[in-house]
C-alpha cells in the first residue's frame, strides 16, 4: 500500500524528538521524515528509533539528529509494488520511504494493506 508524504509527516533537521513525536502519533504512520528545504530526505525517525535515543539519554527537547536513522533503506518512487514488496521482505522492512530522481521523499510503501 503506497501513500503520499505531507507536510505532516516531515520536519526539518531543526526539529527536535518532541516534534517528531508530535507527528508520529496523528499520521499514525510510525514514522516521521527528516528532510532539508527541498524535501531531500536527511533521514527517518520512528518510534523504537525515538525509544532508543531517550534510553540513551536524549530528552523530549533534543535535536531530533540524535534520534533519526542516517541511512535508511529507500528506494525509487518509479519502481513496482512487487519489486518492493521484494526489497522490503529482503530487509525485513515493513514501510519504506519512496524518492523521486532528485532524492525528495514522495510517498512511503507499506508492506501491509494497513499503516
Amino acid at each position: 500500500m503506497r501513500l503520499e508524504v505531507t507536510a505532516n509527516t516531515c520536519i526539518g533537521i531543526s526539529g527536535t524528538i518532541r516534534q517528531a513525536m508530535q507527528q508520529i502519533g496523528p499520521t499514525q504512520l510510525g514514522v516521521v521524515f527528516i528532510v532539508d528545504r527541498e524535501r531531500k530526505l536527511l533521514g527517518t525517525a520512528t518510534d523504537g528509533d525515538i525509544r532508543r535515543a531517550l534510553l540513551k539519554g536524549a530528552d523530549l527537547d533534543s535535536s531530533i539528529d540524535r534520534a533519526m536513522n542516517q541511512s535508511p533503506i529507500v528506494a525509487p518512487d518509479t519502481l513496482s509494488e512487487p519489486a518492493l514488496a521484494t526489497l522490503m521482505r529482503a530487509n525485513s522492512i515493513r514501510q519504506l520511504p519512496l524518492v523521486d530522481v532528485a532524492g525528495r521523499v514522495v510517498a512511503i510503501e507499506y508492506l501491509d494493506a494497513t499503516p
